[in-house]
């Protein structure tokens, strides 16, 4: 007859025990779910809202220190120097072009190692500008001097601002890559997880209904 009174009791302590555990595990499952898909949201803003914009603000970059390279490289092969107003607002207008495309870049550039490509690139920028400027602004003399001035000092002045502007394209590239590795990872771990509450929900599911078959039996069998 205790033995009968204290049953209740225990299968009713076991019963609270294991609903304390499963809550316990499905809170930590549910804290572990949002914490991954809050990094996949952190990196997909990532990679949408800087990486992707850098690389296409690098590239117009790059494309308007380009025009403003042809620009003067028509001039020289001419023969001309840069004496007359049409010319000059030639020369001013790509110049332009390039410190907007500069100034949609720069609010994009996070601090440490791309800031510090960024200023070496604007450093180069400015002596290539001024080589260039020097040759262009040059009134008579030699044709061929400053041809050769323009393939040579020019060029080089030229080719060492784009393997920067190189350098930065590689630097957000290889960043965006990273961040979508996060964003891979985090959202395979998020799918686990919400299989493994699946499973825990299913085997919840047959236990319930298993229990309330066997207190149908119990009531059916002392009727």
């Amino acid at each position: 007859m205790r033995n009968a009174l204290f049953a209740p009791r225990q299968a009713g302590s076991w019963t609270l025990a294991v609903l304390t555990v499963v809550a316990s595990f499905l809170l930590a499952l549910g804290i572990y779910i949002f914490n991954t898909t809050s990094n996949i949201y952190v990196a997909s803003e990532d990679v949408a809202r800087n990486w992707l914009p850098s690389v296409q603000a690098i590239a117009g970059i790059r494309s308007s220190l380009g025009q403003v390279r042809r620009a003067a490289g028509l001039v020289v092969i001419a023969g001309d120097d840069c004496s007359s107003q049409r010319c000059r607002t030639i020369q001013a207008d790509r110049k332009d072009d390039l410190k907007r495309a500069e100034a949609t870049y720069a609010p994009l550039v996070t601090p440490n190692e791309e800031q510090q490509l960024f200023d070496t690139y604007r450093k180069q920028r400015e002596i290539y500008l001024d080589v260039q400027d020097q040759l262009l602004m040059q009134q008579g003399g030699d044709r061929q001097a400053r041809l050769e001035g323009f393939i040579t000092l020019s060029d080089e002045a030229f080719d060492r601002a784009t393997q920067t502007l190189g350098r930065l394209s590689d630097f957000n590239s290889n960043g965006g890559k990273k961040a979508q590795v996060v964003v891979r990872e985090n959202y395979a771990r998020t799918q686990f997880c919400l299989y493994a509450l699946n499973i825990v929900l299913l085997v919840l599911s047959a236990v319930f209904i298993g229990r309330l078959v066997v207190v149908a039996t119990h009531s059916h069998s002392r009727h």
